[in-house]
């Protein structure tokens, strides 16, 4: 994936997103924002997250004031972010979801002047939601976009955002209790973290990625051959 990418002139799957993680998540701060008219947010169920049909519009970059495309590969779909106003109509109250995770802020692009949020509705009938979705917001034709079709079908810098919210959404799920004790865990830090209630120690992060594990263990190894072979050689020669 790493050489297409390189050959197609596009970023790697689910990097470059461009939110700052290292916003402030402090309990007052993340409750108002949840709140806010302003924030964003995305519905993922499941492996899957909302999006439509129809080409993303333009990104600009705060830094380099140049539109991100793809050269070779245009972008069928779209990535949906809602507003606390739309979530309403369906039902959802952000301030009081115990599933809504911080993404982080926008500080890094124009377009995103937001704090933006991801939403875990697995516990929701997926059809039943985009049905009230299509009622409730008429206009767009909402989806459910698989893992399968962000890779191939969403602008490179749509594509790390919907990677980004997926896996953290897929983190908590599978955290939901301490793997060592069986201990039932809370979200603390805005779903930076979590943590069990009686067990200040018992604190888990999201796991890192499993490519940046692997190059590490590759690298390390060809240093480890690379030190023997060199050790064999100077005692043959």
């Amino acid at each position: 994936w790493g050489a297409l990418a390189k050959s197609m002139d596009l970023p790697q799957a689910f990097e470059g997103c461009p939110f700052n993680r290292n916003c402030k998540r402090d309990a007052h701060t993340v409750d108002t924002l949840r709140a806010s008219p302003a924030s964003k947010f995305y519905l993922v169920h499941g492996d899957g997250i909302i999006g439509s049909s129809g080409s993303p519009p333009s990104f600009r970059t705060q830094s380099s004031n140049t539109f991100l495309s793809r050269s070779t590969l245009t972008p069928s779909k779209r990535l949906i972010h809602f507003t606390t106003l739309d979530l309403e109509k369906i039902g959802i109250a952000t301030e009081t979801s115990e599933k809504t995770y911080l993404l982080g802020s926008a500080a890094l692009t124009t377009d995103y002047p937001a704090y933006h949020f991801v939403i875990d509705i697995s516990h929701m009938d997926a059809n039943t939601t985009l049905t009230n979705l299509k009622s409730n917001i008429p206009g767009t034709e909402f989806e459910l976009l698989g893992g399968r079709t962000v890779l191939t079908t969403l602008h490179p810098l749509e594509l790390a955002i919907a990677g980004y919210a997926i896996s953290l959404a897929s983190w908590h799920q599978q955290s939901a209790f301490l793997g060592s004790t069986g201990e039932a865990t809370d979200v603390i830090d805005a779903g930076g973290k979590r943590q069990t209630a009686n067990n200040p120690a018992g604190r888990v992060y999201p796991n890192p990625r499993p490519a940046v594990i692997m190059v590490s263990l590759v690298t390390f190894l060809y240093f480890v051959c690379s030190i023997i072979l060199f050790y064999f050689s100077v005692l043959l020669f």
